[in-house]
């Protein structure tokens, strides 16, 4: 359960990082998807799905603290 939040929080944060704070939903609800047709597929308790999920996170926490997320809004001069 821990490894999916991580995994969906950080999907969050990279679409964040890569598309912008508007369009940050896209990736989460993606994720979602891909999780609720794998849980009706009986995929439950996957090792290599956590240790994946957690390279995810970290990763995306080191992108999203380097580079911030991408702001699409310009303020007029």
């Amino acid at each position: 359960m821990i490894a999916a939040i991580a995994g969906l929080t950080t999907i969050g944060v990279l679409c964040a990082v890569l598309l912008g704070g508007a369009l940050a939903w896209a990736g989460p609800t993606g994720y979602l998807v891909v999780g609720v047709v794998a849980l009706g597929r009986g995929a439950t308790h996957d090792v290599e799905a956590a240790l994946c999920a957690g390279t995810v996170f970290i990763v995306g926490l080191a992108l999203v603290t380097v580079r911030g997320t991408r702001d699409r809004v310009r303020e007029p001069s």
